[in-house]
């Protein structure tokens, strides 16, 4: 993933290998999806009632929030704001495609909220806030009612960049396309489904399914893989396609 490029003691290179980090990242997923499989057998279907059990399955629950799956997600969201960031400023900087520096900032800004989002639960947040502004239990897949303004701005977020999107190089643009179908199928697709079976059972609280294990499981683990994705694809482009990324550190002298 990372490796030494030259001894100069003036200057330390190190090899990026896109391909390399996403394996990683999405080796993390498994291990994640694993754990958390396992704690959801224990839990659900073998209904062991120890504390030991009950902490593995809230330690690595996709659906508990303050946990290492939340973090990680967090994380993810994280490092794509920054290399959008980056990218942006490497476009600035490059006459060609100077206009689109804008749009990289406008993403990055966008990743760098949904990572506090996501750490904090912030759209949760506004779920309820909706239900007490308009006085109303939203039904079935709006149940979870965050659903509804987030959508508003995500359809205003494509209006916004969709020249830019369309005028990506073809292998780039597709692959941010379906990265988006998946983070946004998982996000609020599946989060729909979880919504209207929430709304069944009468409680915001998660309902202790297996049915909803696998909704919200399918859920976190399309989410993530749609951004290890999309950071793929980022490191790919800063890279101009080649197989690996090289940065350079250089001394102050």
């Amino acid at each position: 993933m990372l490796y030494n490029y030259t001894d100069s003691p003036a200057e330390v290179s190190l090899g990026v290998h896109p391909a390399k980090i996403a394996k990683v990242l999405m080796i993390i997923v498994g291990f994640l999806l694993a754990m958390n499989a396992a704690g959801v057998y224990m839990n659900l279907v073998l209904k062991v009632n120890s504390t030991t059990a009950k902490k593995l399955f809230a330690f690595f629950d996709l659906n508990t929030e303050a946990n290492v799956p939340t973090y990680f997600s967090a994380f993810l969201l994280l490092f794509a704001a920054l290399l959008l960031f980056v990218v942006g400023w490497q476009d600035r900087h490059r006459p060609a495609a100077a206009y689109r520096a804008k749009y990289w900032r406008f993403l990055g800004a966008c990743f760098l909220l949904l990572s506090v989002d996501e750490a904090v639960e912030f759209h949760e947040w506004v779920g309820v806030m909706m239900k007490i502004v308009f006085a109303y239990n939203f039904p079935g897949i709006f149940y979870y009612a965050w659903i509804i303004p987030y959508a508003l701005l995500l359809l205003g977020g494509f209006l916004f960049i969709k020249n830019f999107l369309f005028g990506l190089p073809a292998a780039v643009r597709n692959r941010f396309i379906l990265a988006g179908i998946l983070f946004v199928g998982g996000a609020m697709g599946l989060e729909m489904l979880e919504a209207d079976h929430a709304d069944a059972t009468g409680s915001l609280t998660t309902p202790q399914t297996l049915y909803f294990a696998v909704l919200y499981s399918l859920e976190e683990v399309l989410e993530m893989s749609a951004v290890i994705l999309f950071v793929h694809t980022l490191l790919r482009y800063l890279a101009a396609a080649r197989d690996q990324l090289v940065l350079r550190i250089r001394s102050s002298r």
